[in-house]
């Protein structure tokens, strides 16, 4: 699960990740089975590039399975 908090922050797994290392992160986890699906969960408020550049580095990461949750996130604790 990637989670993207209102400030742009990214998580991965609950984890913190910089964006330019979430790509290669993905496709670690992805590596066993590309079909697992990979979800988004984007606080609403997001500007809509910060969604695309989370999009296309799962992508390029190799996800077939994409599905996106719109709401309020915050960072996890």
């Amino acid at each position: 699960m990637v989670a993207v908090t209102k400030e742009n922050q990214v998580f991965l797994d609950r984890e913190p990740i910089a964006l330019d290392r979430l790509k290669p992160q993905l496709e670690s986890l992805l590596a066993p089975n590309r079909d697992r699906p990979v979800t988004i969960r984007a606080d609403r408020e997001i500007l809509l590039e910060m969604a695309v550049k989370v999009l296309d580095a799962a992508k390029a990461a190799g996800a077939q399975q994409l599905s996106i949750v719109t709401e309020i996130v915050k960072a996890p604790k």
